[in-house]
């Protein structure tokens, strides 16, 4: 009997060292540990997530940071800094300037308003026409303003640099007019 007990000791000594190590070094850590994956899985039950609204929205949010570092939060002083940088490009060699800058320009601003263009849809069809819409579309008018603006610039050098030079000079260029819903 005495020889049974002790190959019974042996036994579960050696398969409590073939077990895999213990993540807990006391019986309180365990069960604080426990209570806490029930919290959590309790929380991911009764409190949902983002629904798929909620997600594209987010996106939609992070273009409009992607416009506005772009921008550098000032849409007037951008626009100014890329009329004087036109300005400056207009030398004696090269009288009609350099565009391309505004071009790119209003290039990355059109792909901005074409991906939220396609979040949008995407959030008429999921939420329909309320405060979800209501963010995208502000976010989108913004984009579009400035495009106008560089667009407006655009078109002043298509006229020439001196009738741009002197719409500019005039206060007439868009994005000098005092009215414009971008602050």
């Amino acid at each position: 009997m005495n020889g049974l007990l002790m190959l019974m000791q042996v036994s579960t000594t050696m398969v409590s060292s073939v077990s895999r190590p213990c993540k807990y070094n006391t019986s309180k850590e365990q069960r604080r540990a426990h209570a806490e994956s029930s919290t959590r899985t309790y929380e991911s039950i009764t409190k949902p997530g983002k629904t798929l609204a909620q997600i594209i929205l987010d996106c939609i949010t992070r273009k409009n940071n992607d416009f506005m570092a772009l921008i550098q939060q000032r849409p007037h002083a951008y626009a100014e800094q890329l009329y004087l940088g036109f300005i400056a490009s207009v030398t004696a060699d090269k009288p009609q300037g350099d565009d391309s800058q505004i071009c790119t320009e209003i290039t990355k601003i059109g792909e901005l308003i074409d991906t939220v263009n396609k979040y949008e849809a995407r959030i008429l069809n999921l939420a329909g026409v309320g405060p979800e819409l209501a963010e995208v579309h502000e976010y989108w008018d913004c984009m579009e303003e400035v495009q106008r603006w560089l667009e407006d610039i655009l078109c002043g050098i298509m006229e020439g640099v001196e009738v741009l030079f002197r719409s500019h000079e005039s206060c007439q260029l868009l994005y000098q007019l005092i009215n414009s819903s971008v602050s």
